[in-house]
């Protein structure tokens, strides 16, 4: 677990608002995901969006720094499968989380779609960034399967056409991504590893209750 939490994140972003005299509507200012404040801020308040996105981006960054390894990545990406990264975090977060902890399995990551600037359009839940990968892929949106630890994630993946695997340790949360329309849900990712039809990957990169972060850690 990293030493900080998305409370802090979303308490800079908070901050970065109040100092500007801008508050939070009553929807969104209970939210704790530093998504949901920095949603707001690009749409709200396009002139704060470049300090936003880049306060969010360097928090990510040390997330990646202080990560553990997932459990069942490893395997996963040695396996038979074709596996992409769909993420709400920047790109060099990802890749320096990939470059640490999975040095010799990296290259077996066919394609990272990260948020790229500071752009509402194509932070979840959106059927965007699937798409695009199922486009750089060469496959239709139809084969591809999206592993995803939150509704929003299993709600962009059907919006695409994708097949959803919702993932999580606990049954209540199961219950919760398979209510959001998951063919199925797992509590492990290492039971996807053997699946040849596993074409895109999103493993998910923000959890909204509790904690927040970018990556599994061993829970995820």
């Amino acid at each position: 677990m990293p030493a900080w939490s998305g409370f802090d994140v979303s308490s800079q972003l908070r901050g970065l608002l109040a100092g500007h005299g801008v508050q939070l509507p009553p929807p969104a200012s209970a939210a704790i995901s530093p998504y949901d404040i920095l949603r707001f801020i690009l749409i709200a308040c396009p002139q704060l969006a470049g300090r936003a996105e880049a306060e969010v981006a360097a928090y990510e960054v040390r997330a990646a720094a202080a990560a553990r390894p997932a459990v069942g990545i490893r395997n996963l990406l040695q396996g038979p499968a074709q596996v992409s990264i769909i993420g709400n975090a920047c790109p060099a977060a990802i890749r320096s989380y990939l470059a640490r902890l999975y040095p010799r399995e990296r290259d077996r990551v066919r394609l990272v779609i990260a948020r790229l600037g500071a752009d509402p359009a194509i932070l979840e839940p959106t059927p965007i960034p699937v798409l695009q990968a199922a486009q750089l892929l060469g496959v239709p949106p139809s084969v591809c399967a999206v592993v995803a630890s939150t509704p929003a994630d299993i709600r962009s993946a059907r919006l695409a056409s994708a097949r959803a695997i919702g993932y999580a340790c606990d049954p209540a949360t199961r219950q919760r991504l398979t209510a959001a329309g998951a063919e199925a849900a797992t509590p492990s990712i290492t039971g996807l590893a053997g699946s040849a039809h596993l074409a895109a990957a999103l493993i998910a990169a923000r959890r909204r209750a509790g904690g927040w972060q970018a990556w599994p850690s061993a829970r995820r």
